[in-house]
């Protein structure tokens, strides 16, 4: 069986962007993040479990 939704007006769509204002504002914010990059998933892990066995030597 299946399930039909009403169409209820959205206030917000009349605040959505246009993809131009978009890449302008996904352009900003990387020119805002400066030099760099992100790290991997590895770094990410090995970072999360130094601050796990820093809380827990210092508790």
């Amino acid at each position: 069986m299946e399930r039909l939704r009403p169409t209820v007006p959205n206030e917000d769509d009349d605040r959505l962007l246009s993809p131009e204002e978009l890449e302008a504002f996904f352009r900003e914010s990387n020119a805002k993040a400066g030099p760099g990059r992100e790290p991997d998933w590895e770094e990410h892990l090995a970072a999360m479990s130094e601050s796990r066995l820093q809380g827990t030597v210092e508790a």
